[in-house]
């Protein structure tokens, strides 16, 4: 569990390092996260499902080793498109970690007291991932380099895979009644792919963009279509059309849309506009990493005693005050207000993450906790996935029509203006670019990112007005049965 919480948010502060050093494009380095994101997220839909039917301890240690190879192939990847096809085996491996880590403790773990220490330690072992990546892989970039968080990640599959293999005993003979949904599986990864390309391309070509998003469409049509006739589908479309679970889907969704463009494109500010280094990048993040962890610490007394509806609502509104915050103070000459920002943006993730899913399962059937469970955490990737590419664009955009406006205004030979764009694409420092362009550069990357954060926030604002609306005001005192009504 520290590995997959860590393994995304050491990814942030080593992107710039990364991009210079592979001499990737902006698209590219989207894809590095992407491709990662759209595997896992869609790969998570039937990980319960795989381990049910082969057994949670061999589709566990699989998805580990695979996890591990593909880290290793990162590591030593020798071009953007080699990253990015070994980060999306990646992602296949490490859709099974979140669900199989917790599948072995509730199999192995019967006694209740025993389980409740073994799920706090699970919880805490995320939380101390979300801490500990920023601030160590900025270290490790800073003192080895990019490949050393790959490197890291390697290390730890191989350090679990034996412990694992020597202290987990083997499942009771698996249930084969439900095989897994792999035409609807792999639909569902294509049209999220083709919905992220399109948004990815469409700065630079609109016909591309099209076509991606006309395919996008089609496969997710078909994806419809097969799930309706599937006896086991990928995503139950019945459960989703419940206002009571369909509501914290979308929510789930929305809250990582931001939480991940704040992560990737904060970290990326940090570096590239103020020229900070990695281990000092993962420092200040630390303004969010640790109020996150606290209050995530509490959330569950939070829903329990003031309700889903007022628990969501102000996680999502602090959320949505934190982004805004830092939307209008990126240009300031004081970081008072962007720790205040960072602070607001942890408080508001801790609060409303688990009490999101502890929404989302309220009131599904008990045959359909693993099955939601999965969509949840998909939602949750897809929303992170998409995320990356918006807030992309919009970045991208914004700082090449800063740049386009400064070339206009200060012609440069053709080899001048190339080196500049490509020092705009290579994840430099904007500063190291001659004294305008570089400012131009800077001001387009942090009014881009301004606006995306806005976007976020008003999108989170309109979540907040929904769940006052939509989710129910008290939690549920009993577990809920088969059979019973909402």
């Amino acid at each position: 569990m520290f590995l997959g919480s860590m393994n995304t948010a050491i990814l942030a502060v080593a992107l710039p390092r990364l991009q210079f050093g592979l001499a990737a494009s902006d698209s590219q380095v989207q894809w590095v996260v992407d491709g990662y994101q759209v595997l896992a997220g869609s790969m998570l839909l039937t990980a319960g499902a795989l381990g049910d039917r082969y057994g949670h301890r061999r589709v566990y240690l699989t998805g580990l080793a695979v996890f591990g190879l593909a880290a290793t192939g990162c590591a030593a990847a020798g071009s953007p498109a080699a990253l990015i096809a070994f980060r999306a085996v990646q992602g296949a491996g490490g859709a099974v970690l979140t669900p199989g880590t917790l599948a072995l403790i509730v199999r192995h773990v019967p006694d209740p007291a025993a389980r409740s220490r073994a799920v706090g330690i699970w919880t805490s072992a995320m939380g101390v991932g979300i801490v500990a990546g920023p601030l160590g892989g900025g270290l490790l970039v800073e003192e080895f380099g990019w490949r050393a968080v790959f490197v890291l990640s390697a290390l730890i599959a191989l350090i679990a895979l034996p412990l694992t293999a020597s202290t987990v005993g083997a499942d009771r003979p698996p249930a084969r009644h439900r095989p897994p949904d792999v035409v609807g599986q792999a639909l569902a990864a294509l049209t999220l792919a083709g919905l992220i390309e399109a948004i990815i391309v469409l700065p630079n070509s609109l016909g591309v963009a099209g076509l991606a998003a006309a395919a996008a469409v089609v496969l997710g049509v078909a994806f419809v279509l097969v799930e309706q006739r599937r006896p086991y589908p990928a995503v139950d479309l019945a459960l989703v059309s419940r206002s009571g679970f369909a509501v914290p889907l979308l929510l789930a969704g929305t809250l990582f849309l931001a939480l991940n463009g704040f992560t990737y494109y904060n970290a990326l500010y940090l570096q590239r506009v103020h020229g900070f280094s990695p281990a000092m990048t993962g420092a200040w993040m630390l303004f969010t990493a640790i109020p996150l962890l606290v209050i995530a610490a509490v959330s569950g007394w939070c829903y329990l005693r003031f309700g889903p509806r007022r628990t969501v609502t102000t996680g999502c509104l602090l959320l949505a005050g934190g982004l805004l915050l830092l939307a209008f103070t990126l240009d300031a000459s004081s970081w008072a207000p962007r720790i205040a920002a960072y602070v607001l943006v942890g408080t508001g993730v801790g609060l409303a993450n688990g009490s999101i899913t502890s929404a989302g399962l309220r009131d599904v059937p008990a045959h359909c906790g693993g099955v939601a469970a999965g969509m949840l955490a998909t939602a949750r990737m897809a929303g992170g996935a998409l995320s990356i590419a918006v807030i992309g664009s919009i970045v991208v955009a914004r700082l090449a029509a800063e740049l386009t406006r400064w070339l206009g205004a200060h012609p440069v030979g053709p080899g001048a203006e190339e080196a500049l764009w490509q020092s705009a694409r290579s994840g430099v420092v904007f500063s190291t670019a001659p004294a305008g362009a570089g400012a131009a550069m800077a001001v387009g990357f942090q009014q881009g990112l301004a606006v995306a954060l806005g976007c976020c926030a008003g999108a989170l604002a309109l979540m907040a007005l929904l769940t006052a609306r939509q989710l129910p005001e008290r939690a549920r005192s009993e577990p809920r049965r088969d059979g019973e009504g909402p």
